[in-house]
């Protein structure tokens, strides 16, 4: 992998955590709350210079609007969609 551009934490609910915060920040529970972020069950996401953003995001979206458990809010409501 290329340098390191973006990660996302847990899932696509979440704000995306840029290069800068991930370099100074402890990967745990409080730390990621102080920056709207957070752990859990699911994934760690993470993307180099050399992708393209916009199709990484399609894709992403693609998935969870028709591969989903249903356990969280957004899912478990049918509103992936908005992704």
């Amino acid at each position: 992998m290329g340098q390191f551009t973006y990660s996302n934490i847990k899932r696509l609910s979440i704000p995306l955590l840029p290069k800068h915060i991930c370099d100074d920040i402890l990967m745990e529970y409080g730390a990621l709350k102080v920056v709207t972020s957070g752990l859990g069950t699911d994934v760690v996401i993470m993307v180099d210079k050399l992708t393209d953003i916009v199709d990484a995001t399609a894709s992403l979206s693609y998935f969870y609007k028709h591969e989903n458990c249903g356990q969280c809010h957004l899912t478990g409501k049918g509103q992936a969609g908005w992704l």
